[in-house]
């Protein structure tokens, strides 16, 4: 498995300099070190770990967290599930792993689940900046469970843009 903090870093708590340097200007968090941590503890149980990538953790709320993972092939879904499982076991939080995609439709639903996305719309303002402006129903956000305002910074720092959920 692959992470912004390597192996031996992770599992000792002891950090080399490069490590240390992505702690102390915040590039890893302290709940991204912990699931790098239990991801490379759960390695050897799980092959699917071996050729994955820990892509980027993200809080919403106090309860739930978002753990993007990647790899050449597509994650066997009840993998997901008990990676998922364990992660919230060991953390007691709600833990979702999404799995990256380039096509952005594809992980922006997997964030939202439950609530079914309307649209996907990347705008593009004439400075030559973007955003996304992501549809939902009314009473699917509601599904959500989550601040609309958090959910928006989550998918702009996974995004690398601006992003504006818009109810209908």
């Amino acid at each position: 498995m692959k992470a912004r903090i390597c192996k031996v870093c992770a599992t000792s708590g002891v950090y080399c300099e490069q490590c240390e340097y992505k702690i102390k200007n915040s590039i890893v968090s302290p709940v991204e070190i912990n699931i790098a941590r239990f991801l490379y503890e759960a390695e050897p149980r799980f092959r699917e770990l071996q050729n994955a990538s820990l892509d980027f953790v993200g809080e919403i709320g106090k309860n739930t967290l978002i753990v993007v993972l990647s790899s050449n092939d597509f994650f066997n879904p009840a993998f997901l599930s008990s990676i998922s499982k364990l992660l919230s076991n060991k953390i007691s939080k709600n833990v979702r792993i999404v799995e990256k995609s380039n096509d952005v439709k594809r992980l922006v639903n997997q964030v939202m689940y439950p609530a079914r996305v309307l649209s996907v719309n990347e705008v593009w303002a004439p400075d030559g900046t973007h955003e996304y402006a992501i549809r939902l129903s009314g009473g699917d956000a509601k599904r959500l469970g989550e601040d609309i305002l958090e959910l928006e910074h989550l998918l702009s720092d996974l995004l690398s843009s601006k992003v504006r959920i818009i109810l209908e």
